[in-house]
């Protein structure tokens, strides 16, 4: 634009030097009949020095505001460089954020997954829990009938073994009562009393030996009855150690497994409120950015539309301006006479 200004100005200053050179050939041509042009043409030399001047004024008003153009042109070309750069950067920061945002989104859906089975791990191992606990009653429940069992074979056990004493006196009764029989037989016979008398404490002496003998067979069928039920009630005694340690383990290994899974439970929802406290921070400064990155971009665009405002009201104000100067050339310019057409 201010190209064509300048050129303009600059055809106005030829035409100015070809109107001159049309004279200067006019009055060569008719010397003697331009006497009366004479005046016209040096009011025309001097119009000409002011369209001179004027044309000189303009180039170098020109020349200034070319200069001033370029040098505004240019900070502004780096002001939308910077603000592009700016609203690159922008664009980056909210792309990172998103994929940031998109990540957090993930983690946290991750950690609801686990949370929801670590639920029910708990939820499972609650129920084993109240099993181990019903088997416990049970066990309980058992172990007191087996008590109960044990106190009876104790007290049955202490009855044989009573029974046994028992024996063991009646068996050193009769034992002596043979003995006393077997001297009374002896003494019989050392002093020959009669064969009937003989005869009877011979017989006594057997009842009494057979009544030994199976005072004996009792005592080992006891004593056989007694080991069956001291090794019965051993036997119980450690069935009833090893399910109470069993249950024990079971109930101790459950109870670690339910504090385990209470504490990554924990843990999962601290780290599920971690990630959520970030994902609403990463949610502000995205939106933040998008904030920012659309101020820039009006910023922009404000300046690009006050850049054409300025380009336009500066047009319209050189073009005013060599309007008026032509007027003023226009109006300032001497009319030729009738008798100077003629002549010419």
């Amino acid at each position: 634009m201010k190209a064509l200004k300048l050129a303009d100005a600059l055809q106005d200053a030829n035409q100015a030097r070809s109107e001159l050179n049309l004279q200067q050939k006019l009055r060569a041509d008719a010397q003697l009949r331009v006497e009366e042009l004479e005046e016209s043409v040096l009011e025309k030399d001097q119009e000409l020095l002011r369209l001179t001047q004027i044309t000189s004024r303009l180039q170098g008003e020109v020349s200034d505001k070319l200069s001033d153009r370029e040098q505004t042109l240019e900070e502004e070309i780096q002001l939308r460089e910077r603000v592009q750069l700016q609203c690159k950067q922008a664009e980056r920061t909210v792309e990172d954020l998103r994929m940031e945002l998109q990540t957090l989104s993930q983690s946290r859906d991750e950690l609801a997954k686990q949370l929801k089975l670590a639920q029910e791990n708990i939820i499972d191992l609650e129920g084993d829990l109240e099993e181990l606990h019903e088997n416990e009653q049970r066990w309980a429940a058992k172990h007191k009938r087996a008590l109960d069992q044990s106190e009876q074979l104790q007290m049955k056990l202490i009855q044989e073994k009573d029974l046994n004493d028992q024996l063991e006196c009646d068996k050193a009764i009769l034992e002596r009562q043979l003995r006393d029989l077997r001297s009374e037989v002896e003494e019989l016979q050392n002093n020959r009393v009669e064969v009937d008398s003989i005869t009877r404490a011979e017989i006594k002496a057997k009842e009494l030996e057979n009544t030994l003998r199976a005072e004996e067979r009792n005592k080992v069928a006891l004593t056989n009855t007694i080991s069956k039920l001291e090794r019965k009630i051993h036997e119980l005694t450690e069935q009833m150690e090893e399910e109470h340690k069993i249950s024990t383990e079971q109930r101790e290994l459950m109870t670690q497994r339910i504090r385990s899974l209470k504490r990554q439970l924990n843990e999962a929802e601290e780290e599920a409120s971690r990630r959520d406290v970030q994902h609403r921070h990463t949610q502000r400064e995205l939106m933040e950015e998008r904030e920012a990155n659309g101020r820039l971009q009006r910023q922009l665009l404000d300046q690009q539309l006050s850049n054409k405002r300025k380009e336009s009201r500066q047009t319209l104000e050189s073009l005013k301006l060599v309007e008026s100067e032509d007027i003023e050339e226009e109006q300032s310019e001497p009319k030729p006479t009738e008798k100077q057409i003629t002549q010419v």
